[in-house]
């Protein structure tokens, strides 16, 4: 299978595009990794205090006995504000650290999104959404995300979908000139076709006409100097395609670019059963 009529086998071009956004991605979090852990730091090092302070005025009071009760007062009063809100810090960083190690199992294949047969598109706009905060808050102030969440299972590999989600939204953020700049990010159920789709439109630098003609070809890019290789919108449209759907761009230099995308419902393309699991 081929990409865009080019040398290069379609299987090749996929796994050298999902090795580079995984790159791209773990420097993300590398960054979120670092926020938990520090909290989690923070919280041993305030209750090894605790700890420590409880020893030492049991050892200072040990034979006087008398004083211990106004001492449990006034440290208990002390544990019972602060404790409490020590420990739920604590907590919520080992989940957000639980919820990252999921992430990253989905983008190596061996979570939910890969062992399902049908695709939750709800579930996979979701994770991308996850798997980019880093990399939305470092691009834009103004990220907005209006996912339907009744839309219909698609058929399909939900671990292709996901990397061509990815690609899509990562191309966006990219455009970005500056933080002020947003990006929509909406996706919706067309009951009149049957079809669910995607819209991404970014306020970014744009595409010029003579340009636009040649972004889907492999390793085509502008973007060299931010570390791109020119794969990202190849693998997503020949992935798109082999899904039963289709992709539109619409881009103005210096005014942003839209991308459309549309999948055909369940119900309406069972025919395209063959795809890989």
């Amino acid at each position: 299978m081929e990409a865009n009529g080019s040398n290069y086998p379609f299987e090749y071009l996929s796994q050298l595009n999902m090795a580079h956004n995984q790159i791209f991605l773990l420097r993300g979090f590398t960054h979120t990794f670092r926020n938990p852990i520090n909290s989690i730091l923070l919280a041993s090092e305030l209750l090894q205090r605790y700890i420590e302070d409880v020893s030492s005025q049991f050892d200072g009071l040990a034979d006087e006995p008398d004083e211990l009760s106004g001492w449990f007062r006034e440290t208990g009063g002390k544990i019972q504000t602060t404790m409490p809100q020590i420990v739920r810090n604590v907590s919520s960083a080992a989940i957000r650290l639980n919820q990252l190690v999921m992430h990253l199992s989905e983008m190596i294949g061996r979570g939910a999104v890969a062992a399902q047969p049908h695709v939750d598109m709800y579930q996979l706009v979701t994770l991308c959404h996850q798997l980019l905060q880093h990399q939305i808050r470092e691009r834009t102030q103004h990220f907005n995300l209006d996912c339907a969440d009744n839309l219909p299972l698609l058929p399909g590999n939900g671990q292709q979908l996901l990397q061509a989600i990815l690609n899509l939204v990562m191309n966006a953020l990219l455009a970005l000139p500056d933080r002020s700049c947003g990006l929509e990010f909406v996706v919706f159920h067309n009951q009149e076709l049957q079809q669910i789709e995607l819209i991404i439109a970014d306020q970014g630098c744009g595409i010029a006409p003579a340009t636009l003609p040649h972004v889907l070809a492999p390793f085509f890019t502008t973007w060299a100097e931010k570390g791109c290789v020119g794969l990202g919108l190849t693998v997503a449209s020949q992935i798109i395609k082999e899904h039963g759907g289709r992709l539109m761009i619409d881009s103005k230099l210096d005014a942003g670019t839209t991308v459309w995308v549309t999948f055909p419902c369940l119900s309406v393309a069972n025919c395209f059963c063959g795809i890989g699991n």
